[in-house]
């Protein structure tokens, strides 16, 4: 059985790392501190990702 990759811990961190990020577009007309808050929690949430996916072993793995 084939495991479901859209549910592996870093994917799960990048779906809430997409959402902050758009957060932090929708405010950036009308409050610089909400979008500076979601911007660097965005940056924050893809360094996070990275590290999970090599602690968990769950990175892409190619074949030839």
């Amino acid at each position: 059985m084939a495991e479901n990759i859209f549910l592996f811990i870093p994917n799960i961190i990048d779906y809430f790392r997409v959402i902050t990020a758009l957060l932090s577009f929708y405010y950036m007309r009308t409050d610089y501190m909400l979008t500076t808050f979601w911007y660097l929690l965005s940056g924050l949430l893809d360094a996070i990702d990275g590290h999970a996916a090599r602690m968990l072993n769950q990175g892409i793995v190619y074949s030839d």
